[in-house]
């Protein structure tokens, strides 16, 4: 046949190696061939969307909604611009597997293919991060991050659940590495004949479905054992029919809720509590009787429930039944006693070894300050701010302050603390920061302890871990940047879910005296912090940083407002700015106003700009861009209304030469 003359995949010789493919941005005509190699992924069966780039987090995506279920169509393709991403979605012809250095991918990557497992590749791309995407012919599986360390296979089970995707060139993002922007390139173009011929005949992905399997049999173990009292099957799908329960009566509408209590579900699932089949024909029958504007409605709600029961299984979490006592079998049943009973009560004497009398209420321990009049050893703090507003600037100081014991803004530091940082969005830019605040404040010791990825705090495991961290490097402050990226999956205005965060750390307090400083995202209005009102109530103390208008720029003030102190007074509000240091490409922010935009350093207003702009040769008929750039090399920093006003004035003749009287 004339296909077996064809040159597999694997022969092909690459024009770069992934190193070099990332060093530049894509050439018109590269992206021309990115966009035809998209084409023809389609054309062959495997859906591609586009997503266009989320203008409130820079380097994100807005997802198309039910990107799961999107069919093989080449309009998403028409719809591309540049700066959007294009996303092969896993499951249908070929799946993607990742391999992600910074994680011990190229090491994972090297034991397979020792081992002779390594999958057939139809085609390979390089990352922005160095990684690489192999093109393999699909595996049936469910998606499944880290199932080897830094390797993730992005694919989807036939039944439609479980889906993942891979970007694709000509996609630009953010280097994890770095920080920089490149884009995904091809580096062994797609072989979609190849692929087509192996369809449901490729024993190559047999090594990698046997790993994928073991891993999943391993989280579900090992969620299992951790959790402590876990629930027999009968409890559990009493539990799941709670939440059916619970779907059933929010009525038609309800997709958040749908999503939320699937995922749940499968929480129970990934820790081998109850099959998938039963908990989805529990859930479902929650939409038993339900209304839809639109037929397609339901398949979607039915599709959203399988959805998010599949991804629940990778985040397992044990369902613990509820301790009920011996006696309360004799408990009063008529609704006036409650759970009192006219039986003899038992109990462990828990709140008798707690109380105490008047005499002795100076037991209780004195709240020991931290941070001089902002916060107090062995609490839980909050500090929220929209992006932009300098939370990572303000939290790297607090960090490092207390990690060397110099004062914080003013306020002093009592003893220097081991200091625990999460940068659970991305460490780029930290080194920066850290640097330019020891430029200007003085060393930081190797007591400031920086962890470069996410420490989620609704997975057993990784509590396991950062407990065991904290007690090895004898931590006393732990600070999560953001709450929201160290719990993936998690509804953040939902009460019930953010209360197990908080258990959390409150057992991490009582185990370690541990300190936490929780950075969080603030609202549309930008008042307080995200989500429930519980984030900020069972906080000890709290912080939002405001913003003057929508701008982000290093002119406008940004302001510390102290919101809640449970032992203590409130600070008075503290505006900040920020501090380059030379050298850094970085600095650190401190107390400070930011004068006024409307006008320049010596207070003078238009006519001073006119005098300005005629001063550095600017011709007069130049328009406003061009007339802040030239002000802005000078360090000029003008106002819009006034520059507009200056350029105005100047195009209908006006100078900055004094007049003669």
């Amino acid at each position: 046949m004339e296909s077996e003359k064809r040159p597999t995949p694997q022969q092909a010789a690459p024009k770069k190696s992934a190193s070099e493919s990332t060093e530049m941005a894509l050439s018109p005509e590269e992206t021309a061939r990115a966009l035809d190699i998209a084409r023809d992924l389609v054309k062959a069966g495997i859906p591609v969307f586009s997503a266009a780039p989320n203008s409130s987090e820079p380097g994100t995506f807005l997802y198309p909604r039910d990107w799961e279920g999107t069919r093989p169509d080449e309009s998403w393709i028409d719809r591309w611009e540049p700066g959007w991403a294009l996303c092969a979605v896993g499951g249908h012809l070929a799946d993607v597997l990742d391999v992600d250095p910074r994680n011990g991918g190229d090491a994972s990557a090297e034991q397979v293919r020792a081992a002779g497992q390594w999958p057939r590749s139809f085609g390979q791309q390089a990352t922005p991060s160095g990684g690489t995407h192999d093109l393999i012919s699909a595996t049936g599986e469910r998606k499944l991050s880290d199932f080897l360390p830094g390797l993730d296979l992005q694919s989807g089970a036939a039944d439609g659940t479980g889906r993942g995707f891979a970007f694709i060139a000509p996609t630009v993002r953010p280097s994890k590495v770095d920080g920089v922007a490149r884009p995904y390139r091809w580096i062994v173009e797609p072989d979609t004949a190849a692929l087509t011929e192996f369809r449901g005949a490729d024993d190559s992905t047999a090594g990698i479905v046997a790993r994928v399997h073991a891993k999943r049999t391993r989280k579900a173990s090992t969620s299992a054992a951790r959790t402590g009292m876990v629930a027999d099957a009968p409890d559990v799908i009493r539990r799941v029919e709670q939440l059916r329960d619970e779907l059933a009566a929010a009525g038609d509408g309800a997709n958040d809720m749908a999503a939320r209590l699937a995922w749940n579900a499968g929480q129970y699932v990934g820790a081998g509590q109850v099959d998938t089949a039963t908990a989805t024909r529990i859930m479902l029958a929650a939409l038993d009787g339900w209304t839809y504007q639109h037929p397609a409605d339901e398949q979607k709600m039915r599709n959203t429930i399988r959805s998010q029961i599949e991804k629940g299984m990778s985040y397992p979490r044990a369902w613990e039944a509820p301790r009920v006592a011996e006696w309360q079998a004799t408990a009063d049943t008529t609704g006036q006693g409650g759970l009192v009973s006219q039986a003899a009560p038992q109990h462990t004497g828990r709140l008798r070894a707690h109380l105490l009398k008047r005499s002795e209420l100076g037991k209780l321990p004195t709240p020991v300050p931290l941070i001089e009049d902002v916060m107090h050893r062995e609490t839980i703090v909050v500090l929220a701010g929209k992006f932009g507003s300098y939370k990572s600037f303000v939290t790297v100081g607090m960090g490092c302050s207390l990690a060397s014991g110099q004062p914080w803004m003013g306020h002093k530091v009592p003893k220097a603390v081991p200091v625990l940082y999460v940068a659970a969005e991305g460490a780029y830019g930290i080194r920066k920061r850290v640097d330019a605040w020891e430029a200007a404040h003085g060393p930081v010791p190797d007591t400031f302890y920086l962890l470069p990825v996410p420490a989620r705090l609704l997975v057993s495991e990784d509590v396991a871990e950062v407990d065991e961290l904290i007690g090895e490097l004898g931590i006393k402050v732990l600070i999560v940047d953001t709450l929201h990226a160290s719990a993936p999956g998690a509804d953040e205005n939902s009460s019930k879910e953010v209360g197990p965060m908080y258990d959390t750390l409150r057992g991490l307090r009582e185990r370690h005296g541990l300190t936490t400083i929780l950075v969080h995202h603030t609202g549309h209005a930008g008042e307080r912090a995200r989500g429930s009102s519980s984030i900020e109530d069972d906080a000890d103390t709290s912080f939002v940083i405001k913003l003057e208008g929508d701008d982000r720029g290093a002119g406008t003030q940004r302001t510390l407002e102290h919101r809640k102190a449970k032992d203590g007074a409130l600070l008075e509000p503290v505006p900040l700015k920020l501090t380059l240091v030379p050298g850094t490409d970085s600095g650190y922010v401190e107390p400070g106003a930011i004068p006024s935009a409307n006008f320049l350093p010596d207070g003078l207003s238009a006519r001073a700009v006119i005098k300005a702009l005629d001063d550095l040769g600017v011709p007069q008929n130049t328009g406003r861009d061009i007339c802040k750039a030239a002000l802005a090399k000078v360090g000029f920093r003008v106002g819009t209304n006034l520059l507009a006003e200056a350029v105005k004035r100047r195009r209908a003749g006006e100078t900055g030469q004094e007049e003669s009287p």
